[in-house]
């Protein structure tokens, strides 16, 4: 199941994202902008929101996993486009990806 992150109260949602990135994964980000937003059905009357952010990693750290992932691994942007999950995900990835070629 996905979880969204937990915004603090006041929080902008970009701030949420930059600090979650930062407790689950170690890393320092820089959110730059919204990719795209879609419901996703999980089941038969269970959905949910998803909106993807495009960030940039701007730290000197190496990515850890936390007692909340079962593997963490990082990946080329080829590689990642075979792995097993939603298509609206990959989307997102390239939508990024097209926009940080051309900025």
């Amino acid at each position: 199941m996905v979880r969204p992150p937990s915004r603090e109260i006041g929080e902008a949602p970009e701030i949420c994202v930059e600090r979650e990135v930062q407790e689950e994964l170690g890393l320092t980000v820089k959110v730059e902008s919204i990719i795209d937003t879609w419901v996703y059905e999980i089941t038969p009357m269970r959905h949910v929101f998803i909106v993807t952010y495009g960030a940039h990693y701007s730290g000197t750290e190496t990515a850890r996993s936390s007692h909340e992932h079962k593997a963490l691994s990082i990946v080329p942007f080829e590689d990642a486009q075979r792995l097993r999950m939603p298509e609206q995900y990959k989307t997102s990835m390239r939508r990024w990806l097209a926009r940080t070629r051309t900025m």
